[in-house]
C-alpha cells in the first residue's frame, strides 16, 4: 500500500496537501489516544464504584460481618498513565486473577472456620457429657460411702453391746470407680496468611477466642 505521507510534494498545491493530510493524520492519533483513555477510564470508574458499593454496604451492616479484601487500583500508586491496549488488559487479567485469589482464600477462611467452629461446639457437648457422668459416679460413690459407714457402725454397736462379730470390720471402704478421660480440644485451624490477609486472619482470631471463651 502506498503511503501517500511520505511522497515528497513537487508543487504548491500538493505541499498544502500534504500538510493537510498530516495535519488530518496527527488529530486522527490524537484522537485515538484519547478514545482509549476514556475507555480505559470508563473501566477503572465501573472498578471504583463497585469497590464503594461494597465498602458503603460493609459500612451500613448489609455486608453482615463480612470484610471484602478488595485492592481498588489496578495501577498502584493511583497516578494517571497512558494506558494501551495490550497494557490495560494485562493489568485487567492481573487485577482480575488477584481478586479472585483473595475471595478464594476468603470463602477458604470461612468454611476452616465454620467447620471448626462445629467441632469446637461438639467438643463443648462432649464435654458437658463428661462432666455430667462424673457428677453421677461422685454422687454413687457418696452413696456407697454413707451405706458402709452405716455398716460399720452397725458392727461398731452389736461389737460394744456383747453381740458375735467379726474381731475386725472387714468390708473395705468403697472406692471410686474410674472417671472418664477428659477430651483433647479441637486444635486450631490452619491459616491462610499472606501480606494482604494478615488484617482478616487478625479479626478470624479475635473472633475464635471470643468463641472459645463462651
Amino acid at each position: 500500500m502506498l503511503d501517500t505521507l511520505t511522497i515528497k510534494p513537487e508543487t504548491e498545491r500538493e505541499r498544502v496537501f500534504a500538510e493537510a493530510m498530516l495535519q488530518v493524520e496527527a488529530e486522527n492519533l490524537a484522537l485515538r489516544r484519547r478514545m482509549m483513555e476514556l475507555q480505559a477510564s470508563n473501566i477503572l470508574n465501573e472498578a471504583y464504584c463497585t469497590v464503594l458499593r461494597e465498602q458503603l454496604a460493609f459500612k451500613t451492616g448489609k455486608a453482615k460481618k463480612k470484610k471484602e479484601e478488595i485492592s481498588g487500583r489496578l495501577m498502584g500508586d493511583g497516578l494517571p498513565v497512558l494506558l494501551t491496549g495490550d497494557f490495560f488488559y494485562e493489568r485487567v487479567v492481573e487485577w482480575e486473577k488477584e481478586q479472585s485469589r483473595k475471595k478464594t482464600q476468603k470463602e477458604d477462611r470461612r468454611v476452616a472456620k465454620e467447620a471448626r467452629n462445629a467441632r469446637l461446639d461438639k467438643w463443648k457437648e462432649q464435654c458437658q457429657e463428661r462432666l455430667k457422668d462424673i457428677e453421677e459416679i461422685n454422687a454413687a460413690w457418696e452413696v456407697e460411702k454413707v451405706q458402709w459407714a452405716k455398716r460399720k457402725q452397725q458392727w461398731s454397736d452389736d461389737k460394744a453391746a456383747g453381740k458375735r462379730v467379726p474381731a475386725r470390720f472387714g468390708v473395705p471402704q468403697p472406692k471410686r470407680g474410674p472417671l472418664p478421660k477428659a477430651i483433647p480440644r479441637p486444635k486450631l485451624r490452619e491459616r491462610v496468611e499472606t501480606a494482604s490477609d494478615e488484617g482478616t486472619d487478625a479479626d478470624d482470631e479475635g473472633e475464635d477466642e471470643r468463641s472459645d471463651s463462651d
